[in-house]
């Protein structure tokens, strides 16, 4: 029983700090995207006045990229509108009741509860 009492709490602490960082590199991502795809727009203008490409060519990059940067941009607003349920307050909460339920346990599973 401790054992598997154990693993949960593990798996919780995991999960408590892996949550975060999976979010944070998604956002980082999507603001990259963007800076890419701008750099794309700039690129298609120097290589068009260099004359390395068509004028039809280049117009048709240019719809391409932009399709592609309006998206990212779309996504990178997306993801930043907070969600009803903010974050830190689930975190508190989550706390609270794993604080709760380690009160409850019985004595004998956890040695450290006479600290408390």
């Amino acid at each position: 029983m401790i054992w598997l009492l154990i693993a949960v709490m593990t798996a919780v602490a995991v999960l408590a700090v892996l949550w975060p960082l999976a979010r944070r590199a998604q956002d980082l991502r999507s603001a990259s995207d963007v800076a890419v795809y701008k750099d794309q727009l700039e690129e298609i203008e120097r290589d068009q006045g260099f004359g390395l490409i068509a004028p039809a060519e280049a117009d048709a990059a240019r719809v391409e990229v932009s399709r592609r940067l309006i998206a990212a941009a779309d996504a990178s607003t997306r993801r930043g509108k907070p969600a009803p349920d903010s974050p830190p307050r689930r975190r508190r909460a989550v706390a609270v009741g794993a604080l709760v339920f380690w009160l409850l346990l019985p004595g004998d599973y956890i040695s450290v509860r006479a600290l408390a």
